[in-house]
């Protein structure tokens, strides 16, 4: 239940006040689950949505209801950023990596979150999900279908 609150866009706290645990125990319950599930790369600074992510991926955890609308046209960093936090790699290192500035990475985060109506990465990778830019069969980003 706890990656589903963390999906959906809750804090720890706020998932923990609705399971009426401590706060702990769902950071307790994310990291089992980021072990089992072999989810979060070193490199996170927040490894939830690498969780959510992972068990999205899992054929025994369920999927969210899709969402049918289109799926808003994304930026290749908006792109970029949605596959840093699926893969649980912290802005500053794709910056690094990619040779990006950080304040464009992190302004493409905000556009991200924005047109996903997202709380936070963790719920943006859920409507990654929804608007069906990942699936199971393949473990990358799909660009959604070209609108004729």
């Amino acid at each position: 239940m706890a990656i589903t609150l963390i999906a959906l866009g809750e804090t720890h706290e706020s998932a923990a006040a609705v399971m009426d645990i401590a706060p702990l125990a769902v950071l307790s319950a994310l990291s089992d689950a980021s072990r089992d599930l072999d989810a979060a790369s070193s490199l996170a600074a927040d490894p939830d949505p690498a969780v959510v992510h992972a068990a999205y991926r899992h054929p025994g955890f369920p999927l969210p209801y899709p969402d049918h609308h289109p799926s808003p046209a994304l930026t290749s960093r908006e792109r970029l950023v949605l596959l840093a936090h699926s893969g649980g790699f912290a802005l500053d290192h794709m910056s690094q990596s990619r040779d990006i500035p950080l304040q464009r990475l992190t302004e493409a985060d905000e556009q991200l979150l924005i047109k996903f109506k997202a709380r936070n990465p963790a719920h943006a990778v859920r409507r990654g999900w929804q608007l069906g830019l990942f699936n199971r069969q393949e473990d990358r980003y799909s660009p959604p279908p070209q609108r004729r």
